[in-house]
């Protein structure tokens, strides 16, 4: 065999090999097209100014852009931000935190049926004991569907107005004893502290 017949030979492997590689590309493209955009999402949340100042700290790459990707989500107030991240789990915790954000800035419970069914659930249950916490109202928390869940929201809610109110008798709807023990020392406290005010 001459050098000429081994050339073609050597050019006409590569040009299959190369075609070879083509069909596989080709053909896995779905995959490829669909990594891609995991991949240039990953790249535009990594462009966040939050993302700069966390990869500077010990935090792990992959906790700084759930970190920066979930604030960026919040404040934008978009679950769709939230599809970027890598891991599926992280993206259904982001998608919540954002329809709870949403839902407690608009007072409702609406971003949250636009989630999956569990999902959605959840975030009506935190919006609602979110909702009952900061306006104390019991009544918000008769809204939660888990009794369990229903239950916490009453007794947070008990204490709390407990405090505010310096009331101990409240204490006693807070739940077991030793929740109500503390119950009654933080009134106590509070009691203290304003009568100590009172006469300076």
């Amino acid at each position: 065999m001459n050098r000429k017949n081994k050339k073609v030979i050597a050019v006409s492997a590569m040009v299959s090999l190369i075609f070879i590689i083509l069909i596989l590309l080709v053909a896995s493209g779905e995959n490829l097209n669909s990594d891609r955009g995991k991949t240039a999402s990953v790249a535009k949340y990594k462009k966040l100014s939050l993302f700069k100042n966390c990869s500077d700290s010990k935090m792990s790459e992959d906790d700084c852009l759930r970190m920066a990707v979930e604030q960026e989500a919040v404040k934008v107030g978009k679950v769709d931000y939230c599809d970027g991240l890598p891991d599926e789990a992280v993206v259904r915790e982001c998608r919540l935190k954002v329809a709870v954000s949403n839902s407690l800035k608009n007072n409702n419970t609406t971003e949250c049926t636009k989630l999956d069914t569990g999902l959605a659930k959840e975030c009506k249950e935190k919006v609602f004991g979110l909702m009952a916490l900061k306006g104390l109202n019991e009544n918000t928390c008769q809204k939660i569907e888990s009794e369990t869940v229903r239950e916490d929201c009453l007794r947070a809610v008990y204490y709390g107005r407990a405090l505010k109110n310096k009331d101990k008798a409240l204490c006693d709807k807070v739940g077991p004893d030793l929740d109500k023990k503390m119950c009654v020392s933080e009134v106590e406290a509070a009691i203290k502290t304003e009568k100590e005010q009172n006469n300076i």
